[in-house]
């Protein structure tokens, strides 16, 4: 397992005082060794990536050797293409989508039959806020026959899903959930509520996390089994932070919040994360606690509420401004 090659390495050259960087193993790779190699020779080899290029090209390699995962076939192609010097970016894939090909077959093409049907226009009336999940509720009854297999997609996965341009008049950023927008490095990072967009904001002013890229350590599709997603990933630590109230559906499904933290947590236990931990937490007095105790951060509880502050104005800031926009 060379997952679990790179978290034991990362973990123990911390405990006798190395630096894990300098072995210059690069992204972490959830394979086998002979996965890997077989596919790091398919890649090296001249022209075979170029049958893979867009978005179609994307579903095709997930079908091919990914076990039609979309998660899977990025995170590997990725990692990979940074191993043999190619330059990933050329496959113009866009963002990852966490679901399966069949996942995202389904929703192009009810997302055609709302264009075709003019219904797509009529949703810019709504706020800003509003678009993506009236959208998504559409999707889903019109899907109605495969109901369960789009169940578990998050908003973030129907975003990633939507073509640039929907019609003539709308693209795909009049349905962008940028009300939990947080620039970071000066790129755009999505958030699924206030209270997670502040964990971000710490856990990168803490060094925790330098840049956020969804579904490799924001939003991670722990396993394919129940389709559970986690907030974040912090790689180096082998580690995930959940942020997890309890919601309205663990409510109606008669789940204490205790319970509806270790149905997220164990998660990982279904997936490629089998050697990582998962910290469930419901409020910032948990991130606190993780930081401090589990991660070893130098930090002040008063320290820690000051900046929660920071972070919140920070977010209420960035909200007045898309109002405004919007």
């Amino acid at each position: 397992s060379m997952q679990k090659a790179y978290l034991l390495a990362s973990a123990i050259t911390k405990v006798v005082g190395l630096k894990f960087d300098d072995l210059e193993w690069g992204s972490q790779i959830h394979c086998t060794t002979d996965k890997f190699k077989n596919l790091r020779d398919l890649i090296k080899e001249p022209g075979f990536l170029s049958e893979y290029k867009g978005i179609e090209g994307y579903q095709k390699f997930a079908d091919e050797h990914a076990d039609k995962s979309m998660q899977k076939a990025y995170m590997l192609v990725s990692a990979i293409t940074k191993v043999v010097g190619l330059k990933f970016d050329k496959l113009k894939w866009g963002s990852q989508f966490q679901g399966n090909t069949k996942e995202y077959k389904l929703i192009q093409q009810s997302l055609g039959d709302l264009i075709s049907a003019g219904k797509i226009d009529s949703l810019m009336s709504l706020d800003l806020s509003d678009r993506l999940p009236q959208l998504v509720s559409l999707i889903r009854g019109l899907s109605e026959n495969h109901a369960k297999d789009l169940r578990d997609l998050s908003l973030g996965d129907f975003y990633v899903a939507l073509p640039d341009r929907l019609s003539d008049k709308v693209t795909k950023r009049d349905f962008s959930p940028s009300y939990l927008k947080l620039f970071i490095n000066g790129e755009a990072v999505y958030f699924d509520s206030a209270e997670e967009r502040v964990c971000g904001y710490l856990l990168h002013k803490y060094q925790l996390v330098d840049k956020f890229v969804e579904g490799e350590n924001l939003h991670v599709r722990a396993n394919n089994v129940n389709r559970i997603d986690l907030d974040f990933y912090l790689e180096d630590y082998g580690v995930f932070i959940e942020y997890h109230p309890q919601s309205q559906r663990d409510r109606a499904e008669g789940r204490s919040l205790e319970e509806a933290g270790i149905r997220k947590t164990e998660s990982i236990k279904l997936g490629g994360y089998k050697e990582c931990w998962a910290f469930h937490i419901s409020d910032y007095d948990g991130l606190y606690n993780v930081l401090v105790k589990e991660l070893g951060v130098k930090l002040s509880y008063q320290q820690f509420l000051s900046d929660v502050s920071e972070a919140e104005k920070v977010g209420a800031a960035m909200n007045l401004e898309l109002q405004l926009i919007s």
